[in-house]
């Protein structure tokens, strides 16, 4: 075995990093995978590659380290790519390592060749090439979590580093504090690259609404009087969005990257984006400032003297809830607000994405971030699964509910298996109006054919039996609290089944 090998395992050991994901290959990856399992780093075989780099991808978010995912070269890092791209699109630290020729090599002529550093341009941060040296380890490392967090690749093999992002140093600006002073009304829209803890804390004591985007969701609290929310750019009437920003005067948004944004339409009122970090301007806010850290430390106190929007956020959340509540008809806000009862919010939420999640990012309240995870940027479609089943490893204490719709549960639903050999206290859950609903209705509109957003047998109970999963269909609120009583912390399923016109015009005046 490669001394180098063993020296990268201990650093892997030393980060405290437990589990690496893959689909071992007959080359340098199985003497990597075998080095790491001696220092004591669990090495789950995946399905498929992409879950891999999800379920990796997620840990490195989760632990605020990196995640470590292997492949074979070509086509293995080609499978790998949908979960690279999810990290690339939610800035989650993982370092893709993936056998590889040597980069002056003519491609065409080997094997399963292909340039990974051309593949992969668009979603990671850099190439780094292995060389027999342990430091361009420690800077894969470095890269996947610095500034703006991401996939790095690290390729078993000799060759030029190619460096993807770069980082300009550009915090020399000023707020300017007087020009502020005439507004009366400030409002907080808080985004999730990475911010210091002193600074969050005083985020949370001002007395002015503040909103997260929803990558930041639980970044704070939800249940503090002036947690308003999750705020998308696209709300409609009943969102609390759409009130408190029309009454207030001055928007600041803190740490928010292009990407988490679902509309960057300039606001109305007076704003200014504010960030600690290096990239680029969204384009929602009059004024761009890069700033130090204490800077913004000092405007956090100066704003500390503003005191408004309480009875306003209160007023918002009860209107939206009633909204999603409304009619005691059994929709997806019961599942989750049942959910949430059950377990005092004791509870992880992993979404897939649809309508539902539209519904879960809103009615769900998280004291923690880790409380709540899914594709907040990209809106990804069947990464619940693996991502939900790597968070549960991470932390088996807490329970997990797995949640997707008609179109994601398929996907990646071979990597259950790891939930049940693991025995992990998950409960999946499928979300079904028997077809694809938010394009079904989206189809309507336009009186397009519908016939190929429809699914004949939407049910997969008897799938995940065949997998040793047991479960139950549900279709009112009775149903579903059997449901919860039979679920004993082992993987679990249930299928959830709601009228489709219901289900499509749930979100009718919360967002299109």
């Amino acid at each position: 075995m490669s001394k180098v090998f063993i020296e990268i395992s201990q650093i892997v050991k030393d980060h405290k990093i437990k589990y690496a994901f893959g689909i071992p290959g007959g080359g340098k990856s199985l003497e990597l995978i075998d080095a790491l399992t001696q220092q004591g780093i669990k090495f789950i075989t995946t399905h498929h590659e992409a879950s891999a780099a999800i379920m990796a991808g997620t840990i490195g978010n989760l632990s605020n380290s990196f995640g470590l995912c292997i492949s074979i070269k070509g086509p293995g890092i080609t499978n790998m790519v949908p979960g690279i791209s999810l990290c690339h699109f939610e800035n989650f630290p993982i370092i893709s390592i993936c056998e590889s020729y040597d980069d002056k090599i003519n491609y065409s002529s080997k094997h399963k060749g292909l340039n990974h550093a051309r593949l992969t341009k668009e979603i990671s941060k850099e190439n780094i090439f292995f060389n027999s040296n342990d430091k361009n380890f420690l800077k894969a490392i470095e890269t996947s979590k610095k500034s703006t967090k991401g996939p790095v690749i690290f390729n078993l093999a000799d060759g030029e580093n190619n460096s993807l992002v770069k980082d300009i140093n550009v915090f020399d600006d000023k707020i300017d504090f007087q020009q502020i002073k005439k507004y009366k009304k400030p409002l907080i829209i808080l985004g999730s690259t990475k911010i210091e803890k002193n600074i969050i804390e005083k985020i949370k004591q001002l007395k002015i609404p503040i909103f997260t985007t929803l990558a930041a969701k639980g970044f704070i609290d939800e249940k503090l009087n002036y947690i308003a929310g999750i705020y998308t750019g696209v709300g409609k009437k009943i969102s609390p969005e759409f009130s408190l920003i029309k009454n207030s005067d001055f928007i600041i948004g803190i740490n928010i990257k292009d990407n988490e944004l679902l509309s960057t339409v300039p606001f109305n009122s007076k704003s200014i984006s504010i960030k600690t970090f290096n990239n680029d301007k969204v384009s929602g806010f009059d004024t761009h400032k890069f700033v130090k850290s204490d800077e913004l430390d000092n405007f956090l106190l100066f704003l500390q003297s503003y005191e408004w929007g309480k009875n306003q956020i209160k007023k918002s959340k009860k209107r939206l809830l009633e909204y999603l509540l409304k009619d005691n008809k059994f929709l997806p806000s019961n599942i989750f607000a049942s959910l949430s009862d059950y377990f005092q919010r004791n509870l992880r939420f992993v979404l897939d994405t649809g309508y539902f999640c539209t519904v879960a990012e809103h009615i769900v309240l998280a004291k923690r971030k880790d409380l709540f995870l899914c594709a907040a940027n990209s809106r990804y479609m069947g990464t619940s699964i693996p991502m939900g089943i790597s968070a549960s490893l991470f932390d088996k204490k807490t329970p997990t509910v797995i949640i997707f719709g008609d179109g994601g549960v398929g996907m990646y639903i071979s990597e259950i298996k790891i939930a049940i050999e693991k025995e992990l206290p998950i409960l999946f859950v499928l979300i079904s109006d028997k077809g694809f609903g938010s394009i079904l209705k989206r189809a309507r509109n336009l009186n397009l054919n519908i016939s190929p957003l429809k699914i004949k047998n939407p049910s997969w109970l008897n799938i995940f039996k065949e997998f040793g999963v047991d479960g139950m269909k549900v279709v009112n609120e009775n149903d579903l609290d059997i449901a919860l009583k039979n679920w004993n912390n082992k993987p679990f399923y249930i299928e959830c089944f709601f009228e489709e016109i219901d289900y499509e015009s749930m979100v009718s005046k919360l967002r299109d």
